[in-house]
């Protein structure tokens, strides 16, 4: 299977910050939470899901394992 890389497009999500403080996120987290979610949906691959997030494949794989 060939993987589709993700398009270098930027996209801003505007969140009011109360929102951040109500869930006890950071930006960071969410955006890992939205991959993750992405993924289990298999709307995102592997590989995509964890580029999206910054994190290294296998330190991604450590994340869903956990």
């Amino acid at each position: 299977m060939k993987l589709l890389p993700l398009n270098e497009t930027s996209m801003s999500l505007i969140l009011p910050s109360k929102l951040l403080q109500t869930v006890q996120m950071t930006e960071a987290q969410m955006l890992t939470e939205i991959a993750v979610m992405l993924y289990q949906q298999q709307r995102l691959q592997f590989e995509q899901a964890a580029e999206l997030t910054g994190m290294a494949i296998n330190d991604f794989y450590q994340l869903l394992v956990s």
